[in-house]
């Protein structure tokens, strides 16, 4: 037999990664459902914080809620750095670095707006820093959510093309 035939047989066997399908089904929705947790979390912090903005917040209860929403993102960068380390589709662990690279730079900018909120001007100018803040980081937020629906749905036909049931990692765009 052509090696060559046999090593093309054994890739169009692996599915995404994975030798078997079962491994495959129970990793990767385990793996999604945490990543999809993770940004659906993040979506309602930022959404919080938004809210906070356009409700005219107060400036103390604005770094409050920056403080706040700072662990909240330090905590979900860590869980998306933790569980990328075990992924196999290259285009969803670039989206993701490049996420996490985003939220620590908005972490460290949010940091600064809370430590620093004395000299940053009035409530007003306080709230544009934010605004600009939250509108530097929804690009990357959008990228990172469209790369998560393309990689659910990669894994979805993969395990629909073989007879099984899709394993819905309960991702829910905002």
């Amino acid at each position: 037999m052509n090696i060559r035939r046999i090593i093309k047989e054994e890739l169009l066997k692996e599915v995404g990664g994975y030798d078997d399908p079962n491994v495959m089904q129970t990793h990767a929705s385990h793996t999604m459902g945490i990543l999809t947790d993770s940004y659906n979390d993040l979506s309602n912090t930022l959404q919080g914080l938004a809210n906070a903005i356009m409700d005219k917040a107060g400036k103390e209860d604005l770094v409050l809620f920056i403080k706040e929403a700072s662990k909240e993102v330090l905590f979900l960068t860590e869980v998306i750095e933790r569980v990328i380390k075990d992924f196999t589709e290259d285009d969803l662990i670039m989206k993701a670095k490049s996420i996490i690279k985003s939220l620590k730079s908005f972490k460290r900018k949010l940091d600064v707006l809370s430590n620093f909120s004395d000299a940053m001007g009035g409530n007003e100018d306080f709230i544009e820093r934010l605004k600009d803040l939250l509108m530097d980081l929804i690009p990357s937020i959008q990228e990172y959510g469209e790369q998560l629906q393309i990689t659910n749905k990669l894994f979805d036909d993969r395990l629909s093309g073989m007879g099984r049931s899709s394993f819905g990692s309960g991702f829910s765009p905002n």
